[in-house]
């Protein structure tokens, strides 16, 4: 059994010169396998400062406890859980560090 294949979707962000006095938050990229999701969002904020971060959820998964309480005994979801948490990871180092291979 493996992994479901990935769906990604990539958005553009705006220049942070464009957003000085605003500020911008959102997601610039997603990815999908099965019922996992995960995004990084990058942050603007005033004064041209960036961010980014990544998230990661269980479609219909609800414990109320976000990112900390997983349980399932799906095998599919562990598989899909890893695909996109490595996804993400990847991506992360690629804008942290250009010269990163995804």
């Amino acid at each position: 059994m493996q992994s479901t294949p990935l769906t990604v979707v990539r958005e553009d962000a705006p220049n942070p010169a464009c957003v000085p006095a605003f500020g911008w938050s959102g997601s610039i990229v997603s990815v999908v396998a099965g019922r996992v999701f995960g995004e990084i969002v990058r942050d603007v904020f005033d004064g041209g400062t960036v961010t980014h971060e990544a998230r990661m959820q269980i479609l219909d998964h609800d414990t109320g406890v976000r990112f900390a309480d997983v349980q399932t005994d799906d095998v599919q979801v562990w598989r899909d859980v890893a695909a996109v948490a490595t996804f993400l990871a990847d991506e992360l180092a690629a804008i942290r560090h250009p010269d990163h291979k995804r």
